[in-house]
């Protein structure tokens, strides 16, 4: 059942939408069957994502007991925030020197 849900959510998914609508056209080769490209393109993009999400919960579970430790939590938290910061500025700079 789960798995109904997370496809359907996909379906919905803007990037998935963006992929499909803007990026696959520019791969289809007119003298070739549409649909059999469009579906290689499809399993393609779906096996990806199942191994990128997959190596994501493998280092999630891996990481598990040092990234709840309050210490390490802050230090994340300050270098993401900083990070922040850099591209606010950057956008900034770029904005005011136009």
């Amino acid at each position: 059942m789960l798995w109904v849900q997370a496809f359907f959510l996909q379906l919905s998914n803007p990037q998935l939408i963006l992929n499909f609508t803007s990026v696959f056209p520019q791969f289809i080769d007119p003298s070739k069957s549409f649909a059999w490209q469009v579906a290689i393109m499809s399993v393609t993009y779906g096996v990806l994502v199942a191994v990128i999400h997959s190596a994501y919960c493998v280092m999630a579970a891996h990481f598990r007991d040092r990234l709840a430790s309050p210490s390490i939590l802050r230090i994340i938290n300050v270098i993401a925030g900083l990070f922040f910061l850099g591209i606010a500025v950057w956008v900034l700079s770029q904005i005011a020197f136009r």
